[in-house]
């Protein structure tokens, strides 16, 4: 049978607390290139920002920047504001660790409004702070997140002597409507979700007070966002909505996977937390319930509509991973659920086990981590002869050793962007025909299509696609995917080619040849370019 909670936060848990977090947050900054999925595309996004108006930059030509107040921006503002002091790779390790940090404190700040008696299940919250959400560079969504539960926090209320929910005051409700503001700033996603979990767990009903309550928390988002959308240009490429619904089982597989960042051994080390919070939740539906308005009654009701959603909604290209944004709900709301006797009874093992889980964690992550860096790196020193501000495309053929859910390999010529000023068609940039743009929110916009016209239809995902699936696609399809390819590389002034295969790379010298080549990072400009290299840069 679950239990109430596991005792009162004291000293000792704070020092548990601290000296587990340490490590972790501590990981992206002990590789040479953190090895994050989207990273390197946001850092090149700040670069053209904060370049745009500097003599010589090529950027001007290519695009347009906007720093209005709209969904996306806070990631960005942070990033501008620490570069100040910093350089950008580092202005951006300092929010991943801020979000590696931020998450189990904000979970803890819930859990001592909410479920005072349940404070030290932050130390399983505290394990999931380095899987795939918090590492795969989302960090505008995971910032929107921990704004979202500070808001919940505040809204939500304390519970009576008997469990029962109270509402929160006026001035707390305004506090909530403040953070979930800052979060609608941060991302579109987060706040929509927040606000449909504190609508089920008020059950407003037909009552008039927790429909106003629910109306002072909600409005300056729901305006912002309203706004927003009404202002940002059409998105034309209908692609970007198609429905996939992936099914129960691979939905399934989303729930145990989303455990893993870098490294399948990480499934391992937090396989206990995910059968104790998978456990509690089950054990709340069967021993508590959804109705009512007991705190446990709320709490396992909002676990049961993230389950549903993860099962039942269809994912998006134009807003990728969805099943696992409620996947990692279902698992933080668990985390606020009684949990199952044999851990209850059993604190000092959950501290223990903790602290050493996160060291493990540590070493596992940094290992491979590690690893995914010199793969970057490579894609790096491959592009040192790029001259300034050329027109590229890169394209992603496989993953790395280490990659399961997290490439870096995606976008690490966003590094590029940086030391090169090079432009791309991939870049996290406002465009109404492109898949990846971003829904016309983001701080810089393409002033037109780039590239040829079949760069519309030719995804950054197609090369990948292409060689993993193979064995499925038919000799026709095959071979029409590889001319679009080649035609596309031979209209730009240089190609990066990432893990391709060798008879691709025979094929694509019929047109190009090579400007250099890094073990399997390739890249090549088109026969007759008469576009000098960079100069090679002296020594420091």
């Amino acid at each position: 049978m679950p239990t109430s909670g596991t005792g009162r936060f004291t000293r000792k848990h704070w020092v548990i607390l601290v000296l587990s977090l340490i490590p972790l947050a501590a990981l992206p900054w002990t590789v040479d290139y953190w090895p994050g999925q989207d990273d390197p595309n946001h850092l090149a996004l700040t670069h053209i920002v904060q370049q745009f108006n500097e003599p010589g930059s090529p950027f001007p030509d290519y695009f347009t920047v906007n720093r209005d107040l709209s969904p996306y921006k806070l990631y960005y503002f942070l990033l501008i504001f620490l570069s100040r002091f910093m350089e950008i790779d580092a202005a951006n390790r300092v929010v991943v660790s801020t979000v590696i940090l931020g998450l189990p404190l904000v979970m803890l700040f819930w859990l001592r409004r909410f479920a005072p008696d349940r404070q030290t299940h932050v130390f399983l919250v505290c394990l999931l702070a380095t899987t795939l959400l918090p590492l795969i560079g989302f960090h505008a969504y995971m910032l929107s997140l921990i704004f979202g539960i500070a808001a919940l926090a505040m809204a939500s209320g304390k519970p009576d002597a008997e469990g029962l929910r109270q509402p929160a005051g006026w001035g707390g409700l305004l506090a909530a409507s403040v953070l979930l503001f800052i979060g609608a700033i941060a991302h579109p996603v987060a706040p929509v979700i927040i606000g449909a979990i504190l609508f089920f767990i008020e059950a407003p009903g037909r009552k008039l007070v927790p429909w106003l309550r629910l109306a002072v928390v909600g409005t300056p988002a729901v305006i912002l966002l309203g706004a927003t959308s009404l202002a940002s240009p059409p998105n034309d490429n209908l692609a970007a909505f198609a429905p996939n619904f992936p099914g129960i089982l691979p939905n399934i597989r989303v729930l145990l996977s989303n455990v893993i960042a870098f490294d399948r051994t990480e499934f391992l080390i937090r396989l206990p937390v995910l059968i104790a919070l998978l456990s509690a939740g089950i054990l709340a539906l069967r021993g508590i319930g959804i109705r009512g308005q007991g705190r446990d009654q709320c709490l396992a009701r909002v676990f049961v509509v993230m389950l549903v959603a993860l099962f039942t909604l269809p994912n998006f290209p134009a807003l990728n991973f969805l099943p696992e944004r409620f996947a990692f709900l279902a698992l933080l709301i668990a985390a606020m659920l009684p949990l199952p006797s044999w851990i209850a009874r059993r604190p000092r093992a959950l501290l223990g086990f903790t602290l050493v889980a996160s060291l493990t964690l540590f070493f596992v992550q940094h290992r491979a981590a590690k690893s995914l860096s010199s793969e970057v790196a490579k894609v790096v020193e491959a592009g040192q002869d790029l001259p300034r501000g050329t027109k590229v495309l890169p394209l992603m053929f496989g993953s790395p050793e280490h990659g399961d859910k997290i490439n870096p390999l995606r976008h690490a010529w966003g590094h590029l962007v940086l030391e090169k000023d090079i432009v791309t068609p991939y870049l996290f940039a406002n465009s109404s025909g492109f898949t990846i743009a971003g829904g016309g929110w983001r701080p810089v916009t393409y002033r037109d299509p780039f590239g040829p016209d079949n760069m519309l239809y030719m995804q950054e995902g197609l090369p990948d696609t292409m060689v993993k699936y193979e064995r499925f696609i038919s000799e026709s399809a095959l071979r029409l995917m590889k001319e679009l390819i080649l035609e596309t590389m031979a209209s730009y002034d240089r190609a990066i080619l990432v893990l391709p295969p060798e008879d691709f790379v025979e094929e694509a010298m019929e047109s190009m040849e090579t400007v250099r080549r890094v073990d399997k990072v390739w890249v090549l400009k088109p026969r007759g370019d008469s576009t000098p290299d960079a100069e090679p840069e002296d020594e420091p």
